[in-house]
């Protein structure tokens, strides 16, 4: 027997922020991770900083959600067991997205879900999105597109799992000072790769479903 953790957060981003005070939400952020001490911790989420259009499946570490501040992350975390096998096969799917490069992050379904409840993309994910995604993989039901849910919903949902709730900083004990890029000024990669994005989306438009249908 083996477990798979959700980790369902407040980020301090001011993106995070804007959602939630919109969506009148507690969280805004979801990732999912294959050990208790969240070392390998995955989701879609942006790629640098400041460069929102640039996301994808990132491995996630501590930095992404403190912003090198002492402020606190609050967070609630959820202990599911699986069998051997069913972690193994998780564990491949995270593999094989992650060397897809066609994935990207479902911006288009964050800043439509007022109007359309979420638009499903191929190929694509929010952080929310990912995580029903691999709940379903483990066996939960989901009776509405995975597009349609929110962060709430999910701890609601989770809410006998529960494992951890607190401040995630605390939580987590290393990887504050791992070194990392996130915070790099944009480059003209960033630029382009925004751009090849917003392209995607939009072709991949047609052949998604908005959440309410």
């Amino acid at each position: 027997m083996n477990h798979f953790y959700v980790v369902i957060s407040a980020t301090l981003t001011k993106f995070g922020k804007v959602i939630r005070r919109f969506g009148k939400i507690k969280y805004n952020h979801c990732a999912i991770a294959f050990d208790e001490d969240l070392k390998e911790w995955y989701s879609f989420a942006r790629r640098r900083h400041k460069a929102v259009l640039t996301g994808g499946l990132m491995k996630e570490h501590i930095r992404r959600y403190t912003l090198d501040t002492k402020e606190t992350v609050s967070c609630v975390i959820f202990r599911i067991p699986v069998s051997d096998e069913k972690y193994a096969e998780l564990k491949d799917i995270v593999n094989r997205i992650g060397s897809d490069s066609e994935y990207i992050y479902n911006l288009l379904s964050v800043l439509t879900y007022p109007v359309t409840k979420g638009i499903v993309t191929r190929k694509a994910f929010t952080c929310t999105e990912f995580t029903v995604y691999m709940l379903m993989r483990t066996g939960f039901i989901f009776k509405r597109p995975i597009c349609t849910y929110k962060p709430d919903e999910l701890a609601y949902m989770l809410r006998k799992y529960t494992y951890f709730r607190g401040n995630l900083a605390e939580y987590v004990t290393s990887g504050h000072r791992k070194k990392t890029d996130y915070f790099n000024d944009i480059s003209e990669r960033d630029v382009v790769e925004s751009i090849r994005n917003v392209g995607r989306m939009v072709k991949r438009l047609p052949k998604g479903r908005l959440g309410n249908m």
